[in-house]
């Protein structure tokens, strides 16, 4: 039990049973033997958060204003687009850098506050950085899905559970991901815990020796003499860059010629 709250910010785990203290704006509260959602009210004390509502697809937001009173407010950002995922992440997390301004438990270990320039430096050209990026975005929306706030609570079991989560997980237009973009994904979370253990935000790696097959690319079906008789008709009332670019195309592939 007190293994999770030692990973949880505003959290000192007690050393008896069933009890915790809580820390927030500097002030230690004793609290005394805590169940279900008295626990999870508690560890919502000091942090902002992101959570859903059963009927509605965006991201609302929970955080304390200057007086110490909680606020609930949509975030108009879609809870299944990985895009609008990273905006609402970004918003939490710099509402709790306001909450927190000037004491304790800052949101350095946080994912947002590192990973960005963490991939925009690791990466030596702009299309390698696109693709990281989008990478990252699924990691970001999955993590925000299981509530991994920083790399001390992820595991080595949980790492791999990405994989069927993203095969599983269907776009607004109803297609799903195959197993080699995941494991990709995959690998780059695991480039980026490297980075955690070298700045001090995580112990380990746990994804360090990922042992990953990847499914065999499926085999492009050859064009047949009718299809490129049929590609060369219509190629005659295109420009002629077109007609050459594929006749490099072809000349690449080692087709034979109609």
């Amino acid at each position: 039990m007190f293994s999770g709250l030692e990973r949880v910010k505003g959290i000192e785990p007690w050393f008896r049973v069933l009890w915790c203290k809580v820390v927030k704006r500097r002030w230690k509260w004793p609290v005394f033997p805590l169940r279900g959602e008295e626990l999870l009210a508690l560890l919502a004390l000091g942090m902002a958060y992101l959570y859903r509502k059963s009927r509605s697809p965006f991201w609302y937001v929970v955080f304390f204003d200057g007086r110490g009173q909680e606020r609930h407010r949509t975030t108009g950002l879609r809870a299944d687009d990985p895009n609008d995922t990273a905006r609402a992440k970004a918003l939490r997390a710099e509402l709790e850098a306001k909450e927190h301004r000037g004491g304790p438990g800052s949101v350095s270990e946080s994912w947002e506050s590192w990973v960005p320039q963490f991939l925009q430096r690791h990466c030596k050209t702009k299309k390698t950085h696109e693709r990281y990026l989008d990478a990252w975005k699924w990691l970001a929306l999955w993590m925000e899905h299981e509530r991994i706030r920083s790399p001390r609570e992820l595991s080595y079991r949980r790492g791999v559970e990405y994989l069927d989560w993203r095969t599983n997980f269907k776009k607004r237009t109803g297609k799903t991901v195959g197993r080699n973009t995941a494991i990709f994904e995959l690998k780059t979370l695991a480039l980026v815990m490297g980075e955690a253990v070298r700045l001090g935000n995580a112990d380990a790696n746990p994804l360090v020796n990922l042992k990953l097959h990847k499914d065999k690319p499926a085999k492009k079906p050859e064009i047949t003499d009718e299809e490129l008789a049929q590609i060369r008709r219509a190629l005659q009332n295109e420009p002629e860059w077109m007609q050459v670019s594929f006749a490099i195309a072809l000349f690449a592939r080692r087709l034979p010629a109609a």
